[in-house]
């Protein structure tokens, strides 16, 4: 549960700069974050 949790808060601070810096790639980067996250689940 705990690690669900980080994740999701890290997720959040992730897509917040990512939002702020407009990166381009940022949908390819949340694909490999969601694939490295559901592997270790």
């Amino acid at each position: 549960m705990t690690a669900i949790v980080l994740f999701q808060v890290n997720l959040l601070r992730f897509h917040a700069g990512c939002v702020f810096n407009i990166v381009k790639d940022c949908s390819k980067q949340f694909k490999t974050l969601n694939m490295l996250f559901f592997r270790a689940d």
